[in-house]
């Protein structure tokens, strides 16, 4: 049964009809909502954080792993043009070539002409 006490209604289960209604109980009730609330959301927050720490890192992890495979591309083919260097090392005229390049070498009789380009185009 409700009972009407300063405009407010009031459960007869707490009002006596001689004393002022107690109403604590629903000023815990009212904190206990409020600490339940402050609490879940905390709890969301710290999780939709970490959620979002993870997508981070999943980002990350798909950008070092597409460097990571075009590293390994480049490594595979840098060992393929080495392998071939390596064979044609046991080539006369691989040996000749390198020895022009790199090392400005010529044969007896041969004069080597060194083009330098000017200053000024």
């Amino acid at each position: 049964m409700k009972v009407w006490v300063d405009g407010k209604m009031v459960s007869s289960n707490f009002y006596d009809g001689k004393t002022e209604p107690d109403v604590s109980h629903k000023l815990m009730f009212n904190w206990r909502k409020i600490l339940f609330s402050i609490i879940f959301a905390l709890i969301l927050l710290s999780w939709c954080f970490g959620f979002t720490g993870k997508l981070i890192d999943y980002y990350n992890l798909l950008t070092e792993e597409a460097y990571l495979t075009h590293e390994e591309k480049r490594l595979y083919e840098n060992i393929e043009l080495l392998n071939s260097e390596k064979q044609n090392l046991n080539q006369d005229w691989y040996i000749e070539k390198l020895a022009r390049e790199k090392l400005n070498l010529v044969k007896p009789g041969e004069v080597l002409i060194k083009v330098v380009p000017s200053e000024n185009p």
